[in-house]
């Protein structure tokens, strides 16, 4: 669905051949009118204009079911895919994918930065990648060549604890803010880490 600043609904984006929608992102950062959308059933991610019209798509022939994307400022993207289209399969891999469709790199579950089930991604102004571990109770941060550069939060209830952190987003001065489903809450966290409030 599209909606107007003020609320009011300004129709819907239908988008042919495409189901199984968890995610969507706007690539405001390179001033362009492209929304980023994973199509988990037939594991691409597919570039749209505002108006519903299909630009091209990422990920053919490397992605099996994404969950969630972030749009680089490369003009590539960066996907958490899923094993398989089913529901609730579980989390395979964070793959970076270059605009020309190829892979950058890719980070195997379990390996750097232990990544257990990854639901939300976020490009930071600097280019590192936030991601959401909801599997983790954690943030990591990686460099965007792949480099481990930091992991925040632990298991729990308390202010700066995480539990199944699902989705994350940077603001104009680096600060970044989780949602969990685990506390019921949004925290927001400056750059190196430090919970602020919730």
């Amino acid at each position: 669905m599209k909606f107007n600043p003020d609320g009011t609904s300004a129709g819907e984006i239908t988008t042919t051949g495409s189901t199984y929608f968890l995610d969507i992102v706007y690539d405001q950062d390179l001033q362009m009118d492209v929304i980023y959308q994973p199509d988990g059933t037939n594991g691409v991610i597919r570039k749209l204009n505002t108006s519903g019209v299909e630009l091209g798509t990422l990920g053919t022939g490397h992605i099996i079911s994404p969950i969630s994307v972030a749009a680089t400022a490369d003009g590539g993207v960066v996907v958490s895919d899923a094993s398989s289209s089913a529901p609730n399969a579980p989390f395979r891999a964070l793959v970076k994918i270059n605009a020309d469709n190829s892979v950058a790199w890719t980070i195997s579950q379990g390996a750097l930065g232990n990544l257990a089930a990854v639901f939300g991604i976020a490009v930071d102004t600097d280019g590192s990648i936030l991601v959401a571990d909801a599997g983790g109770n954690k943030v990591v941060r990686f460099s965007a060549t792949r480099t481990l550069l930091a992991t925040y939060g632990q298991a729990g209830g308390a202010l700066g604890e995480l539990t199944m952190p699902v989705d994350i987003m940077v603001d104009v001065g680096r600060n970044f803010y989780v949602s969990e489903v685990g506390n019921s809450r949004v925290q927001k966290f400056n750059s190196d880490g430090v919970v602020q409030t919730e």
